[in-house]
């Protein structure tokens, strides 16, 4: 599989698509729109910290869940320069 290698087993594919920056990056947007319910948008600082400190945790789920929660927003809920208190 391109950019991957070869892929034998989900294992495999999951390790294949974790070397993947693009990967990474969706991941980490999708998870957030998970727990928000609305997406960061493209420049965001807030998914940008996130992003880096689940690389730096050796892309730990825990990590990325624990980073995006503690931030502020997570609680008022602020979304494109809208505030909604939780």
């Amino acid at each position: 599989m391109p950019g991957i290698g070869e892929v034998t087993s989900a294992a495999s594919l999951g390790a294949g698509l974790s070397r993947l920056e693009e990967f990474r990056t969706c991941f980490v947007r999708r998870v957030a729109h998970y727990l928000l319910g609305s997406d960061l948008g493209e420049n965001s600082g807030w998914r940008a910290v996130a992003h880096e400190e689940f690389v730096h945790a050796d892309l730990d789920i825990g990590a990325l869940v624990a980073s995006l929660v503690a931030h502020p927003g997570f609680i008022e809920r602020v979304v494109e320069g809208e505030s909604h208190r939780a």
